[in-house]
């Protein structure tokens, strides 16, 4: 009976061991995302549909939460109404970016207002560089996130149907 229920322990603790990975914890690869953490405010610019660039304000404010395995992004962009002046919220969105190590990558998922939800991948490209992608009925949205030689946070985004990217977004953040 002993030798039989070592055996079942033994089986079941080697079972265990492989469905580990190899890759990093989730906390881990969280870290290295450290770069983002932290109050942003700056400026860019966006296509309209009718391919104007129209200038904005930006803030975010990203701090991590549940002991370091997770990034919560908070973004707010304002822009002035083009015939009264007015400034208006144009993006007000949250994010929350976790690592998944069985399939080696960043899962993010967004919630913008006026825009719904959305379920989305990124890559940690190198060190301060991450990108994020969305799948639209259209095509392909892709977002890259740099730290330049400054210190500000860097992006843009970028708009294809097949293998052609055209740059629609581009902002600088200073870390205040």
């Amino acid at each position: 009976m002993q030798a039989s229920t070592l055996t079942l322990f033994l089986l079941f603790t080697s079972v265990l061991s492989f469905a580990q990975t190899d890759g990093p914890s989730s906390k881990t690869a969280m870290e290295k995302l450290s770069f983002l953490a932290g109050k942003w405010s700056g400026s860019g610019w966006q296509m309209n549909q009718q391919r104007q660039k129209m200038a904005f304000t930006q803030t975010e404010d990203i701090e991590f939460l549940t002991d370091g395995e997770s990034l919560l992004i908070k973004g707010l962009g304002k822009s002035n109404n083009p015939e009264t002046g007015e400034e208006r919220v144009i993006h007000n969105a949250v994010a929350l970016i976790t690592y998944d190590p069985e399939e080696d990558r960043y899962d993010f998922r967004s919630f913008v207002v006026g825009r719904g939800s959305g379920n989305h991948i990124g890559h940690l490209v190198a060190d301060g560089h991450f990108e994020w992608f969305l799948e639209t009925p259209n095509g392909k949205i892709r977002y890259t996130i740099t730290i330049n030689e400054k210190g500000q946070w860097h992006e843009i985004g970028e708009f294809a149907m097949g293998d052609s990217w055209f740059q629609f977004f581009e902002m600088t953040l200073d870390k205040l």
